[in-house]
């Protein structure tokens, strides 16, 4: 059995579920992700996210830097994602991360479970915030953690076993509930017609 933050205790059999449905969406996180690649490869000028210029720094981090970086970012010390650094998150996503063995060892850190929970639909945070220009470095990190993880076998397993796939899962299926589902102010219907068009 396995436990989650709020104390259920899941079964064999949700925890198999559970499994089954962040698989179905993961592949078309992944599709969608592949299909970013080829647009951009097509379009390099357009490149939405320009900066990843840095990935000869994942090896010119030194262990001690890299432990600096990621104090630095503040996500080691807190679940408050106001007081987080989003520099040096993205630095560290677009820079040293990409060295497979430095991500192997931050994966084993609170680090990525910090992200990806910070994105997690029922946590309330990132899928409420206000759509201004501000939050848009939030959607940023959101993107490049997501497409950081994809790049490897163990990485995509750590996607596919967080709570954020399986949520985004239940969310989309609300919406797609049709009439007589859950009613429109519903905390699970994030991807409602009000929300989306606010945050």
């Amino acid at each position: 059995h396995a436990e989650d933050s709020e104390g259920h205790t899941e079964t064999a059999e949700e925890l198999q579920e559970i499994q089954k449905q962040n698989h179905k969406v993961l592949s078309m996180v992944t599709s969608l992700y592949q299909s970013l690649q080829a647009t951009q490869k097509q379009t390099p000028s357009k490149n939405l996210f320009k900066g990843d210029g840095l990935l000869g720094m994942a090896f010119l981090v030194d262990d001690s830097q890299l432990k600096i970086l990621l104090s630095e970012s503040y996500v080691l010390a807190t679940k408050d994602f106001l007081r987080w650094n989003t520099e040096r998150i993205l630095l560290l996503i677009r820079g040293p991360l990409r060295s497979h063995h430095r991500l192997l060892e931050v994966m084993k850190t609170k680090f990525f479970k910090r992200l990806l929970s910070f994105l997690r639909p029922k946590k309330r945070l990132f899928a409420e915030m206000p759509y201004k220009e501000d939050h848009f470095i939030w959607s940023l990190i959101g993107c490049k953690v997501i497409e950081l993880l994809l790049l490897s076998v163990e990485g995509t397993k750590y996607l596919e076993n967080s709570m954020l796939l399986s949520e985004i899962n239940i969310c989309l299926e609300a919406e797609l509930g049709g009439p007589g589902g859950l009613p429109h102010n519903h905390p699970e219907r994030v991807f409602n017609k009000e929300k989306i068009a606010y945050s």
